[in-house]
């Protein structure tokens, strides 16, 4: 049972599938945006329009489309996300090394898929549940997101301070930036105070789908060495790993070592949301062997810091640029003067959000690429 895939291509196999299954629940929250600002661009925002607008977000707002484009987040997506998981689980298996292992006496037990197979059953029903919660999530706060600025947007066309052609304007531009509200949590600020935090349904796709690809590694490996009789593990390394904080909160002061079991989870913080396997976490680990599993060399402390900044940097840049084009996407719905004032506006933007993704590229071409499927938009159906 010969694996093809080689430790210094799986992190990028994970980074490709991670975007391929982000890119079809992208897709459905941006159609959810482009739905609800054709329907406010119908309404319209006038004082003889407020009760058609109570309707699209009382009665009215879940119509067949948006209730086709919410049933869809466990549709196709999930079966994609599911399968990829599959994948993942047997890709980052060395059963090639385990089997030498095995011929020498190393471990008394064949390493095959069984073992790790009702692990990979258990991940799998578990996404499934988070999947079913994510999509009643995004339709309770969706009407309350829609409400809200449906409302600020009415009171500001009472009070004087818009007209109604801005007012429309307006909440268009808001729901295209913000985004399909899919998780809320409260975080605690280093003042001691205490702010929500609201969650886009992609932002939180991206941090589930990671997580769970990441996490799923861990524990069928985890898995295997135990079936195995494992006594030690390689943590895995990458550049632009996290470098802050102390501890195990720390990814670059443990990353690229061999460890007991215990020391998993005493030094690495594995099952900790900031540690090992946690949220946002690129490494995981798997059994070694002495004298028979490889080592790669140990990367540079201060390239891997480098890598890291820049790397964060070219995701922000990333994000605007999708934000903007989302928003320049449903401004062109209005047929308004003050539409086109604001496209403008956002199309200066974009150009200048990609000058410097170019610039930062090109400038780092050595560890960066250009990713075009990340600055992506779902095309606007006609």
């Amino acid at each position: 049972m010969k694996n093809t895939t080689t430790r210094s291509n799986f992190d990028e196999i994970l980074d490709n599938r991670t975007e391929h299954v982000l890119g079809l629940y992208r897709e459905i929250e941006q159609r959810l945006i482009l739905s609800i600002a054709e329907r406010i661009n119908r309404l319209g925002i006038t004082s003889t329009s407020v009760i058609e607008l109570n309707k699209l977000y009382d009665m009215g707002l879940l119509d067949k489309q948006t209730l086709e484009l919410l049933e869809s987040l466990t549709g196709e997506p999930l079966e994609e996300f599911v399968k990829a998981i599959e994948k993942n689980v047997l890709d980052s298996i060395d059963w090639e090394t385990h089997e030498i292992a095995y011929d020498r006496g190393l471990t008394l037990v064949k390493p095959t898929t069984d073992l790790i197979q009702p692990v990979i059953n258990e991940i799998v029903e578990s996404v499934r549940n988070d999947m079913d919660l994510v999509k009643t999530t995004a339709k309770q706060y969706m009407e309350k997101d829609v409400k809200r600025i449906i409302d600020s947007a009415i009171t500001e066309t009472k009070l004087g301070t818009m007209t109604e052609q801005e007012a429309v304007v307006h909440a268009v531009k808001n729901i295209s930036e913000k985004g399909i509200t899919s998780m809320r949590y409260d975080r605690t600020n280093p003042n001691g105070t205490t702010t929500t935090v609201d969650m886009s349904l992609e932002g939180y796709m991206r941090t589930l789908i990671r997580t769970e690809f990441i996490q799923s590694v861990g524990k069928a490996q985890e898995k295997l060495g135990e079936e195995l009789g494992a006594e030690l593990y390689y943590v895995t390394q990458h550049l632009g790993a996290r470098d802050k904080g102390v501890g195990h909160k720390n990814h670059e002061s443990w990353q690229g070592q061999v460890y007991t079991h215990e020391d998993l989870y005493n030094t690495c913080g594995y099952g900790e949301v900031d540690g090992l396997c946690g949220i946002n976490c690129r490494h995981t680990f798997y059994p070694y062997w002495e004298g028979v599993t490889p080592l790669p060399p140990k990367i540079d402390t201060e390239e891997n810091k480098r890598v890291y900044d820049l790397q964060q940097e070219q995701r922000r840049l990333e994000r605007e640029i999708r934000k903007i084009k989302l928003t320049i996407q449903s401004l062109e719905q209005l047929d308004l003067e003050e539409a086109q004032e604001q496209i403008h506006r956002e199309k200066k933007r974009l150009r200048r959000r990609q000058s410097q993704i170019r610039t930062l590229v090109k400038e780092n071409e050595d560890v960066l690429r250009r990713n075009y499927d990340r600055e992506k938009v779902v095309e606007r159906r006609v």
